[in-house]
């Protein structure tokens, strides 16, 4: 191989390490929404208008932010990050 085909190919594996490294943070750091999680806001709303039957808080004060799992009235479940919130408790 030549030195530009070395150089490129160590790029590409530097890239896609970091793309996996972000990647398996950014759900927890960036309150990532996915199939079963909601955003923040979005959790609030649901309080406010009744939506949420149960809440998990585990308050990790070592973390900025807590994942919270909760169960809706009409039985589904999912997930938000959030920040503490003393109010909510």
């Amino acid at each position: 191989m030549n030195d530009l085909t070395k150089n490129l190919l160590l790029w590409v594996v530097v890239a896609v390490v970091l793309m996996v490294v972000f990647q398996s943070f950014s759900p927890r750091m960036a309150g990532g929404v996915g199939p079963d999680s909601i955003t923040y806001t979005q959790f609030l709303k649901e309080v406010d208008s009744g939506r949420v039957k149960s809440v998990d808080y585990t308050d990790e004060t070592n973390l900025a932010v807590n994942a919270i799992r909760f169960k809706r009235t009409d039985g589904s479940e999912a997930t938000v990050y959030g920040p503490r919130d003393d109010k909510l408790v």
